[in-house]
């Protein structure tokens, strides 16, 4: 017991500088390459290659932590934070041109974005072994570390400049290096875990991404549902402060904004562990979509700050209650050796979401305006609640 109790202290230290660091850098993109000159459209295109990057990043790690067990996950993470902090170092102490930035912040983006479903395995990588962390709690703190750093981060960008953005983003990223190293068994259950990974792997056939596929069909088309949900999501996530500027919003109440949401996702998350003692997870994972579709309505007809907020708080029952709904669905549903590709699939479909809005996105800001293209994005998530509720039962 009092081992579990530190191996989820750490999976917690790691859920919470991740994300704090993704805020700083995914979370406040916008806010940063504006002042840096670039346009909505420029700032869509080049979200949307991070985002591309990421999706063959995160299928080809995932086959081969799958595929090579004797290779810790631990290990995988590490070498992605160190190139991710090398990155992000380049063009935040450095003087960078506008080649530069383009270029630095396509690796640092996309290798965070990568360490996502990676980070989410971890969560699950003893359960052999009988640990098993509360991901659910974990990541709800992850949620509250986003919180604290958005309101931070809107403040100081407001009040000293967004080029403090990529120093946060570096601290975070030596955090998260030194917490991942810090997830590790007593040298005794390191020894069972590779003796038993030896053999799982010897019993064990990896599947390819195609052979995947094509046992688990209906999955895929679920994911097709899931992106077509997530969109809308991940436009006001990457354009948020393009959103709030006609109804009188600043990078503040940006902050004040997500901060709400994440803070609200922390209660939902640590709780879901026992939420699924009394629903199935297929069941929490509907409610969330329906939330989405409320939440995304709600958002659209805002006229003020004050209904920006409320959408917000409804974070609490999308979101907060998707991600482990979805993160313990698919390790219910999916083969034990398929599982990393199981939630690496997850997250790749949300990093698809995310490009898919980033590149047209940004061009629709510019063409028809926020509030139609925000019309656009509310049809395009009712149409994947309906592609969910019809695959979700059956995978």
């Amino acid at each position: 017991m009092e081992l579990t109790k530190r191996m989820n202290i750490r999976y917690m230290l790691i859920q919470a500088v991740y994300y704090a660091g993704f805020c700083a850098s995914i979370g406040y993109a916008s806010v940063y390459l504006l002042s840096k000159g670039f346009s909505n459209s420029e700032i869509g295109t080049l979200l949307a290659v991070t985002n591309v990057l990421s999706v063959f990043l995160q299928s080809a790690l995932a086959s081969y932590a799958d595929s090579h067990k004797n290779v810790r996950l631990q290990t995988i993470i590490l070498w992605c934070g160190v190139i991710t902090l090398a990155a992000s170092a380049v063009y935040g102490f450095l003087p960078a041109g506008i080649g530069v930035i383009i270029a630095m912040v396509t690796i640092s983006f996309s290798l965070t974005n990568t360490l996502m479903p990676l980070i989410n395995s971890l969560a699950f990588a003893f359960e052999k072994r009988g640990f098993i962390a509360d991901y659910g709690l974990g990541r709800g703190v992850g949620s509250l570390a986003y919180a604290l750093m958005s309101v931070a981060a809107g403040h100081m960008a407001r009040a000293l400049s967004p080029d403090i953005l990529p120093v946060f983003y570096i601290v975070f990223n030596v955090l998260l290096i030194i917490s991942v190293k810090m997830f590790v068994l007593p040298k005794n259950a390191v020894a069972e875990a590779v003796k038993a990974e030896s053999a799982e792997k010897a019993e064990q056939k990896q599947l390819s991404l195609p052979q995947f596929a094509r046992k688990y069909k209906v999955y895929i088309l679920f994911l097709i549902g899931f992106v077509l949900v997530y969109l809308e999501h991940a436009f006001i996530n990457n354009f948020y402060i393009q959103i709030l500027s006609p109804i009188g919003g600043t990078s503040v109440e940006m902050g004040y904004a997500i901060s709400l949401s994440a803070v609200l996702e922390l209660p939902m998350m640590a709780y879901f562990t026992r939420l699924t003692k009394h629903f199935k997870c297929v069941t929490l994972l509907k409610f969330s979509i329906v939330m989405f579709l409320v939440k995304h309505l709600i958002t659209y007809f805002a006229t003020s700050i004050g209904m920006i907020y409320f959408a917000s708080f409804l974070q609490m029952f999308a979101y907060a209650l998707m991600m482990p709904a979805g993160v313990y669905y698919i390790n219910e549903r999916i083969d034990a050796a398929d599982r990393v590709k199981g939630q690496s699939l997850f997250t790749i479909a949300m990093v698809a979401a995310a490009m898919i809005a980033d590149l047209f996105g940004g061009m629709m800001l510019d063409s028809i305006g926020v509030h139609m293209t925000l019309l656009v994005c509310l049809i395009i998530t009712a149409a994947g609640a309906a592609v969910i509720f019809a695959t979700v039962d059956r995978i």
